[in-house]
């Protein structure tokens, strides 16, 4: 997908629940912005982006918006696992320390068709600990 089509990452990523603004000491945060923009450039089939990150202090919580079957496989799902995995690359890459976590995810705000799929734990970095909930 040619960068002009891409998503703008207030379209991808929220604050503490869906739909919340990144607000602008977390946007000013170059090592978080750095992560949540890992998972905006990551290659999508269809091109379509399904994935969306909801930003909490401490983690990444990753959903799906919808489902596209084709061939007995759902490759949107497989779209967010590299999402995911872009988001891990990038924290190594930065000095980052999290982990995956599939079983706490918890998508406040999510619409009801929404898919959660996984949770990256920071270790060792917080957006902005001041606005920490």
């Amino acid at each position: 997908m040619r960068s002009s089509k891409r998503k703008p990452l207030e379209t991808l990523c929220s604050w503490e629940r869906v739909g919340a603004q990144l607000p602008e000491e977390v946007a000013a945060n170059e090592t978080g912005m750095r992560l949540l923009e890992a998972a905006r450039w990551t290659p999508s089939w269809a091109n379509k982006q399904p994935w969306r990150c909801v930003a909490e202090s401490g983690a990444i919580q990753l959903y799906k918006q919808a489902r596209q079957v084709k061939e007995d496989k759902d490759y949107f799902l497989v779209d967010c696992g590299i999402a995911m995995a872009h988001i891990h690359l990038a924290a190594q890459a930065l000095g980052v320390h999290g982990q995956r976590q599939l079983d706490a995810v918890s998508v406040p705000g999510a619409p009801e068709a929404a898919e959660p799929i996984d949770s990256y734990l920071l270790e060792d970095f917080r957006f902005d600990a001041r606005l920490a909930s």
